[in-house]
């Protein structure tokens, strides 16, 4: 009877009579050892941190005063990374935990620590998975901690993005998802005794609820239409969307040039519409390119003059076409990413502004992002831009889609019964390259392994010949990608009914230098050629006229603004610098001239022409001063006269070119014929004495239209008595 008073032993893996202590259990734990990972991860980005970057340039200097003045906010946002490192450290190891219960469940009691070595080696793995797929889809973002580290790191990147396709990580989560589910299944079929079902059932069903959160983010981010269009057409009225493509070149647009073909939408919407193939910006910089596009006025006449004017200058009342359009009923509004940050800094009448901040804590947000790069894969895929909007500022992250997204959302959900003005303004083609996959490698040579293979990442290196053929395709493939955008969004425009009553503009604030000659790279430090000074413009509307022809005459981009209020019925409310190009879309000629100048020079150039000639003011940020409380940032005041005396100008004038070079010996000047020499290979100022003298004249009267400069000599010099 004893004997059959004693219980019955089962196998069953859940009446281990040895348990582990609390503590073991609670150390080896999933949820633990993804902690300890995770935390491993931000203690080692926070100890080999050298220098803030940005654009390519780094500065220990700058980094030390930050964290002087700044170290609050710093504080603030590291801890805002170390919560994040936490969560991930713990949803990780919650997936550990039910995949290894899910696989255990049949078998023997392991000891802790072998559970906590699964642990490790199964948070390890998801990290890698998710890390590696980020690789793919934005390598730029890791060049610094793979790439440029070279050895196996640069190896182990290049062999990923050259080989591996982004729709196989998609393939390998369905598929791991697939797994859990089926292991899920079982669980819940095969349990033994009521504690069990009980037990494995609730597993079972926590699984299946893990599968579908999974497929359905997958599902998300795949699709990026929001499902079918509705009308969505407005009043007679027409509608205008404003398109811009930073630092787009207009031989990349149809029948440019060799580099043409890139962008088959453009070249699309450029035949049915009307191209002007020949205009210019009046500044090569993106602020005060677009306040002059925007008011149909000259930098003079609004005054700015560069990329960092003061508070003071930024609230100056500045009438604009978005204004005047919102008084006549018009809703405005305008969607950009990084290089759009300036309409976070001016009013220019936009009723709805979805753009970057810029100011110091913006830049310390996303300098804290930067910094922990481990972390990337899960700010930027699985959070995005509605929890961090500090990435809507990385010049590493502006993908076309993300803007195309945000474009049409604000399309769907405006006020139907009202017409719209939207200006879209894409920032990839602009330094330094940074496009998303596939379009990095779209033209670029996967056997290149110099230091620009995902984008242009530093200043000041010498570019080997290949290096230069790398930039230029990284460049056509910014270029790509914006056209497949444009595609898509032209797309739903017409689903909604929209495109055939909208005036669509298609153009740049400045075009781009990609090595030709000794001129460098990027734009608005000298007016040397043309690549960054002629730009695309193309305007497309079926009532227009002029549709279907291309308009060689010279053109300004300040003339955009009274072409679109002509078409529009509308007279501008005040005198512009700007002419409308009306005439020329019916044929008729107009002679206009086009005065150009510099914005403030960088000293990180790499036209070597540019250092032989030009006055130098400044050492890296040296001219540049920030309020504290307001973490705003602008030029220093005792700078502006000596930027305005330093900048190059040039003039147009049918197919003469002048270029006016202060330089502390005197004035250099330069005239080219572009019409027998595009390149401007042959200057002609002393062998053409009387076009040289007639360019001068004109190029005198309109710079002292300047109420700013008065001329000295041959010096166009800022007067000391204005304010």
């Amino acid at each position: 009877m004893a004997d059959s008073e004693t219980p019955i032993q089962t196998n069953n893996v859940d009446s281990n009579p040895q348990q582990p202590a609390l503590w073991q259990r609670v150390l080896f734990s999933g949820p633990f050892i993804g902690l300890f990972f995770f935390c491993t991860l931000f203690a080692y980005a926070l100890l080999t941190f050298g220098a803030a970057e940005y654009m390519g340039v780094k500065d220990s200097g700058v980094t030390r005063e930050l964290v002087a003045h700044f170290h609050d906010q710093i504080l603030r946002r590291q801890l805002e990374m170390a919560a994040l490192a936490c969560l991930m450290g713990l949803a990780l190891g919650l997936l550990s935990s039910l995949q290894w219960r899910l696989v255990l469940r049949s078998r023997p009691a392991l000891r802790p620590w072998v559970r906590g070595v699964l642990h490790l080696v199964t948070i390890a793995a998801l990290h890698t998975f998710f890390l590696l797929r980020s690789v793919v889809h934005r390598p730029q973002l890791y060049t610094e901690m793979l790439y440029d580290r070279g050895g196996i790191f640069a190896r182990l990147q290049g062999l990923a993005t050259d080989h591996l396709p982004l729709i196989a990580f998609d393939i390998a989560q369905i598929g791991y998802l697939c797994v859990l589910g089926t292991l899920a299944t079982i669980a819940f079929w095969t349990s033994r005794s009521s504690w069990a079902t009980w037990r494995y059932r609730r597993l079972a069903i926590g699984t299946t609820l893990v599968v579908i959160a999974g497929g359905t983010g997958l599902l998300v981010a795949a699709v990026h239409e929001e499902g079918p269009a509705p009308s969505l057409a407005s009043a007679n009225q027409p509608n205008v969307l404003f398109i811009a493509i930073d630092s787009l070149r207009s031989d990349r647009i149809d029948g440019g040039g060799p580099r043409s073909g890139i962008a088959p939408t453009l070249d699309r919407l450029a035949r049915s519409g009307t191209h002007f193939t020949r205009t210019y910006t009046v500044l090569p910089r993106t602020f005060p390119s677009f306040v002059s596009i925007l008011t149909g006025t000259m930098p003079h006449t609004h005054g700015i003059r560069h990329m960092f004017p003061s508070p003071a200058e930024l609230k100056r009342p500045r009438p604009s076409l978005a204004s005047f359009l919102a008084q006549k009923g018009y809703q405005t509004a305008v969607v950009t990413d990084y290089a759009g940050d300036i309409f976070s800094r001016i009013s220019l009448g936009f009723q709805d502004r979805v753009v970057p901040t810029f100011n110091l804590d913006a830049m310390i947000r996303l300098g804290t992002i930067k910094l922990h790069t481990n972390l990337l894969p899960y700010v930027v895929d699985l959070f995005g831009r509605n929890v961090f909007p500090a990435l809507r500022g990385s010049e590493k992250l502006s993908d076309p889609a993300w803007l195309t997204d945000d474009a049409i959302h604000w399309l769907r959900h405006r006020d139907n019964s009202r017409p719209f003005f939207l200006t879209l303004f894409y920032s990839v083609a602009h330094f330094p390259f940074a496009a998303p996959y596939p379009y990095y490698r779209s033209y670029t040579n996967a056997r290149y392994h110099g230091p620009f293979k995902y984008h242009k990442s530093k200043f000041g290196i010498k570019p080997s010949a290949d290096d230069i053929v790398q930039v230029k395709r990284l460049y056509d493939g910014c270029v790509w990608a914006v056209d497949h955008e444009l595609a898509r969004l032209f797309r739903f425009l017409e689903k909604s009914r929209l495109f055939r009553n909208t005036i669509i503009v298609v153009f740049s604030d400045h075009g781009e230098n990609l090595y030709e000659k000794n001129h460098g790279i990027t734009h608005g430090e000298h007016l040397f050629g043309e690549q960054s000074l002629r730009v695309p413009l193309i305007l497309h509307y079926p009532k227009a006229p002029g549709q279907g022809t291309r308009v060689g005459q010279l053109a300004r981009t300040i003339d955009i603004a009274p072409t679109v209020l002509e078409l529009l019925g509308f007279k501008p409310p005040e005198p512009l610098d700007g002419t409308s190009l009306v005439p020329m879309m019916r044929g008729e000629t107009l002679p206009l001239t086009a005065l150009i100048e510099t914005g403030v020079r960088f000293p990180a150039t790499e036209a070597t022409e540019l250092d032989r000639l030009g006055i130098r003011y400044s050492s890296r940020f040296e001219a540049f001063i920030y309020d504290v409380r307001t973490t705003d940032l602008w030029l220093r005041r005792s700078f502006e006269p000596e930027v305005l005396l330093a900048k190059h100008r040039a003039l147009l004038d049918g197919n003469y070119k002048l270029l006016y070079i202060p330089h502390r010996s005197g004035v250099i000047w330069r005239l080219f014929d572009l019409g027998r020499d595009p390149d401007e290979m042959h200057d002609i100022s002393t062998t053409a004495p009387r076009v040289l003298s007639r360019m001068k004249r004109k190029l005198s009267r309109l710079v002292l239209r300047d109420p700013r400069v008065l001329q000295l000599g041959e010096f166009f010099v800022p007067r000391r008595d204005h304010k």
